[in-house]
């Protein structure tokens, strides 16, 4: 799926490079839950290498962005490479890309004066902490709009409604020495000839 969505490669980190990042992580909800590939499917797609590229690319950026003087060394960058795609191959690009967003954004720790690969460990850490966070909120706000979408929770609301509008009627206009709610409930109808019937309940 992946070889066929991204072709090659090449087209792979030229769609996911940084400068894409702002754009691709403004949709929260796309950027964690829609189609990107996850790091372990590009390397399955692509192999080790295009994975490795990737991360290296991001890392890359973000050392450049800090404007640090002492930059990571070659070994350094490698070790940071080998962490990610070991700790982190769950995680899709675009998540990935969220994060980094998110780090230059001040919201993830800072560097001092030389970029510190503790310090983006430490900040990936807290990530995936939020994430979960970021998925439960996601799949909470996905049930709701379900639920009300719902034609049986529709007709419920339409029935409570109806059923609130009959009881504020009773309250206001008669006391229980007149007749009890019940027997008003028979003849509800009568006074309620100003409302339009339908099979999800009464609607003005």
């Amino acid at each position: 799926m992946v070889i066929q969505t991204y072709h090659s490669e090449d087209n792979f980190l030229t769609l996911f490079n940084p400068s894409k990042q702002v754009a691709y992580t403004r949709d929260i909800d796309r950027a964690f839950r829609g189609n990107a590939p996850s790091l372990g499917l590009i390397a399955k797609a692509f192999g080790n290498g295009a994975r490795d590229t990737w991360i290296d690319i991001q890392l890359t950026e973000l050392a450049a962005f800090s404007g640090c003087k002492d930059k990571l060394t070659d070994h350094q960058v490698q070790g940071l490479i080998d962490i990610i795609a070991e700790e982190y191959c769950y995680l899709k690009v675009t998540e990935l890309m969220y994060f980094f967003r998110k780090f230059k954004a001040g919201e993830y720790g800072k560097f001092y004066g030389t970029v510190d690969p503790i310090t983006i460990t430490c900040a990936l850490k807290e990530f995936c902490d939020d994430r979960r966070a970021i998925l439960s909120r996601l799949e909470y706000a996905e049930k709701k709009e379900r639920e009300i979408n719902d034609p049986e929770h529709i007709r419920y609301l339409r029935q409570y409604a109806a059923y609130e509008r009959k009881t504020r009627f009773y309250s206001f206009n008669f006391r229980s020495k007149d007749f009890s709610f019940e027997e008003f409930n028979e003849i509800w109808w009568l006074f309620n000839l100003g409302y339009e019937r339908s099979d999800h309940g009464y609607i003005e």
